[in-house]
């Protein structure tokens, strides 16, 4: 069951292809730059841009939303903490944001073919994994810097795409 909750987190962010080149193509391209950084640092911009893009789920006050995260970073190996997150990401913020695209055979197609890559890369699941339950301080290499990366370009785009 986790590797069909994996697979359906992290298969949203790939809707960002959906839209025009222009705006998600420079915003990825820079995000490769995320394995430069230290980790203390891309976890702070991570958790940054997190609490403002979770602030379009709800509208909440972004106090609010930054204790939460908080809360769940610190009690991060527990496994109510994690459930929490996982919840909340299945739930609600997938949803919303797949509610949100033009619904289009192209659309479908996308999204079927890329969960179904997803689901299939043992690698990526892996990885989420060790992620979600070392609390987010494991695997602490490139390609975890590297998926902060594109989750910080996935929510960097959105908010670009929310401007237009």
């Amino acid at each position: 069951m986790i590797k069909y909750i994996y697979t359906w987190i992290s298969f949203h962010g790939i809707t960002d292809i959906l839209l025009p080149l222009n705006i998600w193509v420079p915003v990825y391209s820079l995000s490769l730059m995320s394995n430069a950084l230290p980790m203390d640092c891309l976890n702070m911009i991570t958790f940054i841009l997190s609490g403002i893009h979770f602030y379009y789920d709800m509208y909440l006050n972004p106090i609010y939303i930054y204790s939460i995260l908080t809360a769940l970073l610190y009690f991060g190996r527990s496994k109510y903490s994690q459930l929490i997150i996982l919840s909340y990401m299945s739930l609600i913020h997938v949803p919303i944001h797949l509610y949100n695209l033009e619904r289009s055979y192209y659309t479908y197609l996308s999204l079927i073919s890329c969960y179904i890559g997803f689901y299939n890369c043992d690698f990526l699941i892996n990885t989420l994994d060790k992620i979600i339950s070392s609390g987010a301080t494991l695997p602490n290499n490139y390609f975890h810097k590297t998926l902060l990366g594109f989750i910080n370009a996935h929510i960097i785009t959105n908010l670009i795409e929310n401007k237009h």
